[in-house]
């Protein structure tokens, strides 16, 4: 996918549909207080992605429809027992956790174990 800036030919790396030196420049306006993602989305600078759950906050979601600081927070929250997922999940604050999928890393990992195990049990 091309980038989404006019007269960008560069490759988009980003899911916000940008290539790595818009997405840098759309970092630093907003870091300076001259912008915002939902401003250059509306402007169609920028793709939409899922917006925090939390009430009042338009970060990007990153864990369980939470951005990072409100993610943070809530787990803090209920590791302390102020409350806990399900009553985040039932007002519409969270999305359920999704079960964690093994990386490439450990798959490659078994298949080599796999892959030596038959070559010792042909040797026998």
């Amino acid at each position: 996918m091309k980038c989404v800036m006019k007269n960008c030919h560069n490759e988009a790396e980003h899911a916000r549909g940008v290539c790595p030196r818009h997405l840098k420049e759309h970092r630093k306006a907003i870091r300076e207080g001259r912008t915002t993602w939902k401003e250059l989305v509306e402007a169609g600078w920028a793709l939409v992605l899922d917006t925090c759950l939390f009430p009042e906050c338009e970060s990007e979601s990153v864990t369980r429809g939470l951005c990072a600081y409100c993610y943070q927070t809530m787990r803090d929250a209920v590791k302390k027992g102020i409350t806990t997922w399900d009553e985040m999940i039932e007002k519409g604050w969270a999305k359920p956790a999704q079960p964690k999928s093994q990386t490439k890393r450990t798959r490659l990992y078994f298949i080599e174990q796999s892959k030596k195990e038959k070559a010792s049990e042909e040797y026998i």
